[in-house]
């Protein structure tokens, strides 16, 4: 069993590491993105987004930590790393509710 001390430190290092890699606000590039283009030339990114037909789905980092916090019963340290992640994707970002969305055509007229 895990001590409260390391779950703190556990949940405070989940939020930290999710605050530096990440966008430093709604709809600005993930941090971790622009070192991988600058160092190894990577033109990827790490979000989980892609299309769905005419729907557009984006499984924010806080929706994956959250699954993986329940589904890691057995170790309270992931538990309480993905729970300082999740709580970092909630509330540094205006946006964190939009996982899916229509996918507007490119050259439709408004």
């Amino acid at each position: 069993m895990a001590s409260r001390p390391h779950l703190c430190l556990s949940f405070l290092s989940g939020f930290l590491l999710y605050r530096l890699t990440s966008a430093p606000g709604t709809g600005q590039p993930n941090r971790l993105d622009v070192l991988l283009r600058s160092t190894l030339g990577y033109q990827g990114g790490v979000s989980l987004k892609f299309s769905l037909g005419r729907w557009r789905v984006h499984l924010h980092h806080w929706l994956y930590l959250s699954v993986i916090a329940g589904f890691s019963s057995g170790s309270p340290l992931v538990q309480s790393f993905c729970l300082g992640g999740s709580l970092q994707g909630v509330v540094d970002y205006t946006d964190w509710w939009n996982v899916v969305s229509y996918n507007y055509p490119k050259n439709r007229k408004l």
